[in-house]
C-alpha cells in the first residue's frame, strides 16, 4: 500500500508540474526564472540555502526554489555525514518553468551496521506571482518504510529589485516551526552574488549567521560560505558547492556542509528531458 501511494505521488507531481508548464507557456507566462536565479547563471545553493537555494535540493532547503530549472528533470542524489558512511540516497522528478514548480520522489537512509533503514516519500510545490516577484513553496516528507508520519517545510523568495533577492523559511511545521530562516542575496555584477543568511529558534532567538559568495555562468558555478553558529546548518565551518554542465541536458553538482535536510557531503546528477 505504501509503495502504491509513492508511485501515485510521483505520477501526480510529474503530471501536475508538466501540465503547469504547458498551460503557463500557452497563456504567455514565460517568466525568466524565479527570484533565486539571475540571468543565465546557474541555480545553486549559497550560505544556508535560504535566499539562494539550489534547484535540485530546494525540496530539502527552501522549496520556493523549485520554480527554477527546465520543464522536466530526473535527479539522482547521494550523501553522507562522513565519506562513504551511512549513505542517504534520493531520487527526484523535478518540473519547473519559473511560474510553477514541483518535485516528487524517494529518500532512503541506511545507517552502516544496522538494520534500521528508513524510507520517505518526498514532495514539494512552488508558485511564482510574476507581477509581485514573489514565490511561495511548501515541501514535505511522509514515511513509507520504518519511518512514520509526515513533516513539512515552507519557504518564500521575494525580489524587490532586479538585483536583490530576499528569502525566508520555516522548518518542521508538523506541530510548530522549530526554526526560522531569513536571508538576502545581492547580484553585484552578472555572475557574481553576495548572500547572507540567518537562522533563529522558534522564539526568534539564538541567531546564527552565514555569509557567502557565488561565482557562476550558464555552464559552471562555485559558491563559498562560512557559518558563525553551532547548529548543523550554520556551524563554524566552510560550506561549498560546485556545479557543472555535463553535455547539453545533464548537470553535476557537489555540495559540502549546506545544512537544511542535506547530509554534510552531498552530490547529485540531474538529467533533463
Amino acid at each position: 500500500m505504501k509503495f502504491r501511494i509513492l508511485i501515485s505521488l510521483l505520477f501526480t507531481f510529474t503530471f501536475v508540474g508538466t501540465s503547469a508548464v504547458t498551460v503557463a507557456e500557452a497563456a504567455g507566462y514565460r517568466y525568466s526564472r524565479s527570484p533565486s536565479s539571475s540571468g543565465g547563471n546557474v541555480s545553486m545553493p549559497v550560505s544556508g540555502s535560504i535566499a539562494m537555494p539550489g534547484t535540485t535540493t530546494a525540496t530539502f532547503t527552501n522549496p520556493a526554489g523549485l520554480v527554477n530549472g527546465d520543464p522536466l528533470r530526473l535527479s539522482l542524489q547521494a550523501g553522507s555525514p562522513k565519506p562513504m558512511e551511512d549513505p542517504n540516497l534520493r531520487a527526484l522528478v523535478l518540473v519547473g518553468n519559473g511560474v510553477f514548480g514541483a518535485s516528487g520522489g524517494v529518500d532512503y537512509l541506511k545507517p552502516d551496521g544496522t538494520a534500521s533503514d528508513s524510507g520517505w516519500a518526498v514532495y514539494g510545490l512552488a508558485v511564482n506571482i510574476a507581477a509581485l516577484d514573489f514565490t511561495l513553496g511548501l515541501s514535505g516528507r511522509t514515511g513509507i518504510k520504518t519511518a512514520q508520519g509526515s513533516d513539512f517545510n515552507a519557504g518564500l523568495l521575494i525580489k524587490p529589485t532586479q538585483f536583490v533577492t530576499l528569502g525566508a523559511t520555516a522548518r518542521s511545521l508538523n506541530n510548530q516551526p522549530d526554526s526560522y530562516g531569513v536571508g538576502i542575496g545581492v547580484e553585484m555584477v552578472s555572475g557574481f552574488d553576495l548572500v547572507a543568511d540567518a537562522a533563529f529558534d522558534n522564539k526568534f532567538k539564538n541567531g546564527e549567521f552565514k555569509p557567502g559568495v557565488k561565482v557562476s555562468n550558464s555552464f559552471a558555478g562555485l559558491s563559498l560560505s562560512y557559518g558563525t553558529g553551532a547548529t548543523t546548518q550554520f556551524n563554524k565551518d566552510f560550506s561549498a558547492a560546485l556545479f557543472l554542465k555535463v553535455g547539453s541536458n545533464s548537470e553535476f553538482e557537489f555540495e559540502y556542509n549546506h545544512g537544511g535536510d542535506l547530509p554534510k557531503y552531498y552530490a547529485g546528477l540531474t538529467f533533463g528531458f
